[in-house]
């Protein structure tokens, strides 16, 4: 048997299931006739900076989707205010106005994907991996 290849994207219009030995493709959204089925390669629980990341070292390609700062609402690459808990985006608190240095995002962006990775390596994370 032989599957069609689907592009990657970010914000993707299908989602995949893997039964057995088969891949299941399911439209996550209407698509007009006509229109590109896309996937997301990697977990789409992951920021965008990560999925790049991936992209870069395992598929070997820099991702092409619109870079948007909210990550569809969702906020996966903002932090939190170290004054008011409120969402930095990007550099400034959205409620406080407290601005969060570059440095700051950096490493609290680095403490995370430390965290990330000892979930991966750990048996009980197997759905983080795909």
């Amino acid at each position: 048997t032989q599957a069609a290849r689907l592009n990657n994207s970010c914000v993707p219009n299908c989602t995949k299931e893997f039964s057995g030995d088969s891949l299941e493709i399911y439209t996550s959204q209407p698509v007009v006739a006509g229109t590109q089925l896309t996937i997301c390669y990697t977990g789409l629980l992951q920021p965008s900076c990560v999925r790049q990341q991936i992209f870069r070292q395992s598929k070997h390609f820099q991702c092409g989707c619109q870079s948007d700062p909210t990550e569809c609402g969702t906020y996966l690459s903002s932090i939190l205010c170290p004054v008011c808990g409120g969402l930095v985006s990007p550099d400034m608190c959205q409620s406080c106005g407290h601005v969060c240095t570059a440095e700051l995002q950096s490493s609290v962006t680095q403490l995370a994907e430390e965290m990330a990775r000892s979930l991966l390596v750990s048996s009980d994370c197997v759905q983080l991996r795909e």
